[in-house]
């Protein structure tokens, strides 16, 4: 099995719980082999406890996201567009989730209108930002500053996601990406090195936040990995108040009491491979 991992870690979608060694172990020589003395005074016998943890899906990459990971990427980008329309409206009408945000005042409150048009703005900057570099390597004439300079930035937007979604291969390679920072002025001040990864995991963490500030959101309750998904070995979900189960992997989706003999099965099955005392 391949040691690299998928890079959301904890929050892969196929993330496996390990038992991980403290990190000072690494350090001391005796790790090295029997021939080696303990360069740790006292001995790092007592270091040695374990500590479970999750981490990300293993991928054959030495970088990158695993496959689950990169299809919710994908779905992410391609739905940025909608959530960018959808913050405006929000705050044309001072409506968030569909229920009113002041019941006394027809404005906004400042510090929201600013987060919700700070979220928007920040969509069109990093779509467009990973959008020039992806059409350059697919050799296609892409200018941002000069394509962007006079459009609606919801249209440079629609433009740039619409290429990365359907390119996010091309996205997830990229290296040496200069992005620009903002200052504390709010004037861009500098310019620093990212990759693609980083930008695609940027416009997920913009999608995420966007359904947040709308209230779209839905609370899932990750469902014990005893029992997987039968189809694919996927993380089972159930989102609050429903009465089926689904998989994140598959498009699999079980009724409660399917759900339920799932679980009996497995525990069936752990009991079964348990050694007898005699």
């Amino acid at each position: 099995m391949s040691s690299h991992r998928c890079r959301r870690g904890e929050r892969c979608y196929e993330s496996t719980k390990i038992e991980q060694r403290p990190a000072v172990c690494d350090e001391c020589r005796c790790h090295l082999g029997p021939g080696y003395a303990c360069s740790i005074p006292g001995g790092c016998g007592h270091l040695h406890k374990t500590v479970p943890t999750r981490v990300g899906g293993p991928i054959m990459a030495a970088d990158g996201l695993c496959p689950t990971c990169t299809r919710v990427v994908v779905y992410a980008i391609n739905e940025l567009p909608r959530d960018y329309v959808d913050l405006h409206v929000a705050l044309e009408h001072g409506v968030i989730g569909m229920t009113d945000l002041v019941a006394a005042t027809k404005d906004l409150p400042a510090p929201l209108r600013i987060n919700v048009a700070a979220v928007a703005a920040e969509m069109v900057r990093i779509a467009t930002v990973f959008a020039e570099p992806v059409a350059e390597l697919l050799r296609i004439d892409w200018d941002s500053q000069k394509m962007d300079r006079n459009a609606r930035p919801g249209f440079a937007l629609q433009r740039a996601t619409r290429l990365l979604g359907r390119h996010v291969s091309v996205l997830l390679a990229l290296k040496g990406v200069e992005v620009q920072m903002w200052a504390d002025n709010g004037w861009y001040s500098s310019y620093e090195q990212t990759d693609g990864i980083s930008g695609a995991l940027a416009l997920l963490e913009l999608h995420h936040a966007s359904r947040a500030i709308l209230g779209l959101t839905k609370l899932t309750h990750e469902l014990p990995r005893s029992a997987p998904c039968p189809a694919c070995g996927g993380q089972l979900v159930r989102e609050n108040g429903a009465s089926e189960v689904h998989c994140v992997r598959c498009p699999e989706v079980w009724s409660e009491d399917d759900y339920r003999r799932l679980v009996l099965v497995c525990l069936a099955a752990r009991q079964a491979e348990q050694p007898t005392v005699a």
